[in-house]
C-alpha cells in the first residue's frame, strides 16, 4: 500500500511495490514521475529556474557543467577552441605564441610536458605560422609513408633532401679570396693562383657527392673551373685558362648535391 507520511519535518511519498513509480499529476495529467530506481522525468523543466551546480555530478564527455566555454560548435558545424566565433571548420584562437609561451595552438607530444613534442601556432602577423620541434635535436622531418623521409629542416636552418643543394658558393678568386655568397660554407682556402678549397660548415655523408662548377670568362678565353680532391668536409677546385695554366677569376660558382 502506498503511503504519505510526515516525520521530523520530512515528507515521505512511498510507492509500495516492485517497479512502482511516484507520479505527479495536474488535472489528471501526469507532469512528472520518480521511478522505483530513482530516475526523475518531467514533461517540462523551467531552465530559467536552474542555477548553481549539481553536486557530485560527473561526465565522460563534453557538457555544460563548467565555469567557462570549453568548445564552441556553431550551427554550421564549425568548431572553435579558445574562440566562440570559428571561421574555419576548426579554429584555434587565443593560444600563446610558440617560443615565448607554454600554450601553442596545437601540440603533438610523445611524452608529458613540452619536451619531445611538435608544436604549431602563430608567433606574430609578420612571421606567420610557426612549427617548432621542442626536442630540437634533429630539426623537423617530413616523411612519406612508402618512401620514408623526403625532407628535413635542420636546427641551423638548412633544408635537406635529394633535390636541394648541400653546398653552393659564388667565389671571387682575384686579390683576396672572397665568398660573395653561399650555403653551408664555413670558409675558403687559397692554395695559390687559380687553386682553391671550399670548406663545408656541415660535413656531407660521404665523398660520392656530385659537384657542378662554372665560371665566367674574363680576359682569358677557354677558362675552365674543375673540381679536384674531395673530402666529406671540403672540396678542392681549380680554374685554368685555355692553355692549362692556373688563372684567378672573379666569377666562379660551385654547387654540390649529395647525401
Amino acid at each position: 500500500m502506498s503511503t504519505i507520511k510526515s516525520s521530523d519535518e520530512h515528507l515521505t511519498l512511498n510507492a509500495d511495490g516492485v517497479s512502482k513509480d511516484i507520479k505527479f499529476q495536474a488535472n489528471g495529467v501526469e507532469k512528472a514521475s520518480i521511478s522505483s530506481s530513482g530516475a526523475f522525468t518531467s514533461t517540462t523543466i523551467d531552465a530559467t529556474k536552474l542555477t548553481g551546480t549539481i553536486p557530485n555530478f560527473t561526465s565522460t564527455g563534453i557538457d555544460d557543467n563548467a565555469d567557462a566555454t570549453a568548445i564552441t560548435i556553431d550551427s554550421n558545424e564549425k568548431v572553435g577552441i579558445a574562440t566562440t566565433t570559428p571561421n574555419g571548420l576548426l579554429t584555434i584562437g587565443g593560444a600563446g605564441a610558440i617560443g615565448t609561451q607554454t600554450e601553442p595552438a596545437i601540440q603533438i607530444a610523445r611524452s608529458s610536458g613540452n619536451a619531445n613534442s611538435y608544436r604549431f601556432g602563430v608567433y606574430t602577423t609578420a612571421e606567420g605560422a610557426v612549427i617548432e620541434n621542442k626536442n630540437g635535436d634533429d630539426g623537423i622531418a617530413f616523411n612519406v609513408k612508402t618512401t620514408g623521409q623526403t625532407f628535413q629542416l635542420t636546427t641551423d636552418g638548412r633544408g635537406l633532401s635529394q633535390f636541394t643543394a648541400k653546398v653552393w658558393a659564388y667565389v671571387d678568386g682575384t686579390g683576396t679570396l672572397e665568398l660573395k655568397d653561399g650555403h653551408n660554407v664555413s670558409s675558403l682556402t687559397d692554395n695559390g693562383t687559380g687553386d682553391y678549397t671550399i670548406n663545408f660548415s656541415n660535413n656531407l655523408a660521404n665523398t660520392y657527392y656530385c659537384p657542378t662548377t662554372a665560371n665566367s670568362a674574363e680576359a682569358q678565353w677557354g677558362e675552365m673551373l674543375a673540381p679536384g680532391t674531395r673530402a666529406v668536409g671540403s672540396m678542392r677546385f681549380t680554374n685554368t685558362d685555355e692553355g692549362g695554366t692556373n688563372y684567378d677569376s672573379s666569377r666562379m660558382w660551385v654547387t654540390i648535391f649529395g647525401d
